[in-house]
């Protein structure tokens, strides 16, 4: 069996899942960490303040077989570039980037190196939301989704306050979740018109989204000042109509006692789904939900 050196990098929020799931598998092993605080007990890997740092030891990169990334959104780029420039394959918390521009880029990157390039769109592996897709078995007419949460509960700094750093707000941040769940429903979507307002910091806290696709419409809402929790989506066929509450708590898991408790088992397969990638060389998608975020930010200017 395969097993692949992974670098982590990062060890915010997000990374500690990261890491839980990396330590429990059998296809990785975690090589190195990078960190600006050392308040991890791992002893069997090496340890640096930043991924410049890695980068820069020539011995412990040649065992880095991949990197995985975790720092805020606007040093997503730069970090991917240098390690599939170095010849890592990649795995990227969303969103990979700001641009459409950008997203070619380090794809013709990854593409001429015969890496793997692959975001971490981690609700595409809720038991939920899978179960639901399995169920729906003729064609969709109308989607409802609500992504629906105060930000200030799921982050442990305020970069994501600044637009600089984040890139935008809820549109960016829980809309290429909620964009990626919808393009493996009913394939390509075309944003019809955007909301958004409020604010969070400089970004905005709410948007309302209209969008199409082949066979049917749809809408999304986002909120980061919400008093409460509620991620969902309804489809509607012309027979039957499904839903799913993603943060439901699952009965095969009882880690998933709350509303972060699903992060466990979507990390899990979604590290999972990235050494299939990788073992299997299968390409992945990570352009087309750069486009609907930059078109929803398009359209709520001209609104």
């Amino acid at each position: 069996m395969t097993i692949i050196r992974v670098a982590l990098i990062g060890m915010g929020v997000v990374g500690k899942y990261f890491f839980a799931a990396l330590k429990q598998s059998p296809n990785f092993k975690i090589v190195a960490i990078c960190d600006k605080k050392n308040d991890i007990s791992e002893t069997s890997c090496s340890f640096y303040r930043s991924y410049q740092e890695l980068c820069a030891d020539e011995v412990v990169m040649k065992s880095v077989d991949a990197a995985i990334i975790c720092l805020p959104n606007h040093l997503h780029v730069l970090c991917a570039q240098d390690f599939l420039s170095k010849g890592k394959h990649v795995l990227c918390e969303k969103p990979l980037c700001f641009t459409i521009a950008d997203a070619a880029m380090l794809q013709v990157l990854a593409n001429e190196r015969h890496l793997t390039l692959m975001t971490a769109f981690h609700r595409r592996y809720n038991f939920h939301f899978k179960k639901f897709h399995e169920a729906i078995d003729e064609p969709i007419k109308v989607i409802h989704a609500r992504y629906l949460e105060n930000i200030k509960q799921h982050s442990d700094s305020d970069w994501y306050l600044y637009n600089a750093k984040s890139g935008g707000g809820c549109v960016i941040d829980n809309g290429s979740n909620v964009f990626d769940l919808i393009r493996l429903l009913v394939g390509e979507i075309s944003i019809e018109r955007a909301y958004m307002g409020g604010y969070a910091g400089e970004n905005e806290s709410h948007a309302y989204i209209d969008f199409s696709f082949k066979t049917g419409r749809g809408t999304i809402e986002l909120d980061w000042n919400f008093d409460g929790e509620c991620k969902d989506i309804s489809v509607y066929t012309a027979n039957k109509s499904h839903h799913a509450d993603l943060i439901a708590e699952t009965k095969h898991d009882i880690r998933t006692v709350n509303f972060k408790g699903s992060l466990w088992h979507e990390y899990e397969d979604c590290i999972r789904d990235f050494y299939e990638h990788v073992i299997g060389k299968i390409s992945f998608d990570n352009e087309d939900v750069v486009r609907c975020v930059n078109q929803c930010y398009t359209e709520a200017k001209q609104n």
